[in-house]
């Protein structure tokens, strides 16, 4: 295949051309397999939130769990980053893995109820950019902040970035949410207003160990 028609059964998927991307996959169903900035076909369906193509490329045989070339994202982490919540839900419905790591980040506090009662010791287990406090307090999800700082996250831990989770939401607050530009506004908006919740949150954590 063409690297113009690459661009454009990509673009098909971005467009929501459910009719244009399964012609293309009658034609070579290899191109399930296809990357474009290093992301695949089921990266671009869920970043741009489209449904029916995600739907489409899964009966296909796309992956749920790959991982993009340079951010070693899922198709769910992608859809999490733009902010698309729904998307974020449907893909773990469909069964896309979920650790606690990216439960906290996701805000899927069930999912992060389950994970604690399977193995409570990765609780303050750091990653790329920290624990899973730091994924929940960065992404706005005060309840989950509450539910991880009550099974033993330690709020004082500080993350690749030399932050506690209250300094990463009291940024957030004061940037208008820059550490996570890619979401839609209406996201922005929620992650706003959850993260001013987590810093009541882990300010009253704080006084009541000084207590």
């Amino acid at each position: 295949m063409s690297d113009a028609d690459r661009r454009e059964f990509f673009a098909a998927i971005g467009n929501g051309d459910a009719l244009r991307v399964q012609q293309f996959l009658d034609a070579d169903p290899e191109l399930i397999y296809a990357s474009e900035y290093k992301g695949s076909p089921l990266h671009f369906a869920a970043i741009e939130n489209q449904r029916e193509i995600v739907d489409l490329l899964l009966a296909h045989g796309a992956d749920l769990n790959a991982r993009d070339g340079e951010f070693n994202m899922t198709p769910t982490g992608w859809a999490n980053e733009k902010g698309h919540t729904e998307m974020v839900q449907y893909l773990f419905d469909r069964g896309a893995e979920v650790n606690l790591y990216s439960a906290s980040a996701f805000g899927l506090i069930d999912r992060v109820r389950e994970c604690l009662q399977q193995d409570q010791s990765r609780i303050n287990e750091m990653h790329h950019y920290g624990a899973p406090v730091h994924e929940a307090s960065l992404w706005g999800h005060p309840e989950i902040v509450k539910l991880l700082v009550a099974n033993g996250a330690d709020p004082e831990l500080k993350n690749a970035h030399g932050q506690t989770a209250l300094e990463i939401s009291r940024a957030q607050v004061e940037s208008g949410c820059r550490a996570t530009a890619l979401v839609i506004a209406s996201r922005r908006r929620q992650i706003e207003a959850g993260c001013r919740e987590v810093v009541r949150v882990l300010e009253n954590t704080k006084t009541e160990q000084v207590l």
